[in-house]
């Protein structure tokens, strides 16, 4: 009896153990935070009607295209391009920013192209946080904010004293004179290439200054002192207004006297060339952007695919290209969580590959890249971008000087 006694209590000791280890309740498990799976939403902030909207809708389009390679979708959500048409002045930009902010609730902004916007958005947009990329600045007074990056920094600073080296040394230049807008990037322009012209000992003898949308360049072509030997026209022109120059300057005989060559005139880009035709023959160009003849299988792999889709050669819009390389990197870097601000702002200042080399970013957030000098020729008919000179590794001064601010 007391042998079956002690066995019964025995059992009866395990059963209780396991009861009161059954009730004991376990800790419950942290919930893993769930990657957003709603659509990425991009806000698209740029001058899509008047003389810069070939830019900007060139911009758009790059950057679309690269996204349509992604499958329309980025680390496995959709994207959603929000564009907002800017206008043209400090208060419409701004309007615009917060509207694409605050009520359609963008994750990232990309633009504008117009170097006053930027100035006017810059503290609205780094009071936000939200990420920022800036597919170029013209002007040296705007650096971009923590929270953004410039992908292609002011070229009209960049390589300067190569580039006047270059046209005296190489073309025999002594003489200059300048013509160009008088906002601020056009005069950060002209002041630029007037540095440029000095460091090659090339004496600048005239400038003019004009405002956008002069519909006739006669009266400012007749004043220039053209018959001086050895002497280039250079300056601030873009869009619809270098267009007109360059027309009239053929017509007025002017280069038959005088070398034309401009710092990123956009009209020697996208549909300029087009509507330009021969009187874009021999113009000379610096830019940060590669001709289409530059050697690279990826750029001629996008230039064909960029002029079958949408009928025009991809120059200016392949900085949009660029963009939508750094947006790609920028989102798979943060596994789609672009609600993390922080980190998407960080993602899109890493180094990125293009068809031209790694473009890197500065401590001031602008791209260092290279500067390429190139002629536009006529050849069968349609006038081209070839590549004459390479300029690496550029970029403007770091930290912001303070006579730029």
């Amino acid at each position: 009896m007391r042998k079956h006694l002690v066995s019964w209590l025995a059992v009866l000791g395990l059963l209780l153990a396991a009861c009161s280890t059954a009730a004991t309740p376990t800790p419950p498990q942290a919930a893993a935070t769930p990657t957003p799976a709603g659509p990425i939403k991009i806000g698209f902030h740029g001058q899509l009607t008047g003389g810069f909207a070939v830019n900007a809708k060139g911009l758009l389009n790059a950057i679309n295209f690269v996204i349509e390679e992604e499958g329309g979708q980025i680390a496995g959500r959709p994207v959603k391009i929000i564009p907002a048409d800017a206008g043209y002045d400090i208060d419409s930009g701004l309007t615009k920013a917060k509207r694409l902010v605050e009520l359609d609730k963008v994750n990232l902004m990309i633009g504008p192209n117009l170097s006053v916007q930027s100035i006017g958005m810059k503290d609205y947009i780094a009071s936000s946080g939200i990420p920022w990329i800036l597919p170029e600045t013209g002007s040296v007074k705007f650096y971009p904010p923590p929270n953004a990056v410039t992908a292609y920094a002011s070229s009209f600073h960049q390589a300067v004293p190569e580039i006047g080296k270059y046209l005296a040394q190489e073309r025999g230049i002594k003489k200059a004179i300048l013509i160009g807008f008088e906002h601020p990037a056009g005069a950060d322009a002209r002041r630029a290439v007037r540095q440029a012209f000095e460091a090659g000992g090339i004496e600048v003898i005239q400038e003019l200054t004009l405002t956008p949308g002069v519909p006739d360049f006669g009266p400012y072509i007749t004043k220039m002192k053209v018959d001086e030997p050895n002497l280039v026209i250079s300056g601030a022109l873009w869009g619809a207004d270098a267009i007109r120059f360059m027309q009239q300057a053929e017509e007025f005989g002017v280069k038959k006297k005088a070398l034309l060559a401009f710092p990123a005139a956009f009209a020697v880009d996208d549909g300029g060339l087009a509507a330009l035709g021969k009187a874009a023959d021999g113009v000379l160009n610096w830019f940060d952007l590669p001709p289409p003849d530059y050697p690279s299988p990826e750029l001629e792999r996008f230039v064909d695919a960029y002029k079958l889709k949408y009928g025009t050669i991809p120059m200016y819009a392949y900085r949009g290209y660029v963009v939508g390389k750094i947006l790609v990197q920028a989102i798979k870097a943060v596994n789609g969580n672009v609600e993390d601000s922080a980190a998407l702002a960080k993602a899109i200042r890493q180094p990125v590959t293009t068809p031209t080399g790694t473009i890197k970013f500065d401590d001031c957030g602008n791209a260092v890249l290279t500067i390429f000098l190139r002629q536009i020729k006529v050849v069968g008919g349609q006038a081209q971008s070839t590549r004459l000179k390479e300029f690496p590794n550029i970029s403007i001064p770091c930290p912001q000087p303070d006579a730029w601010k």
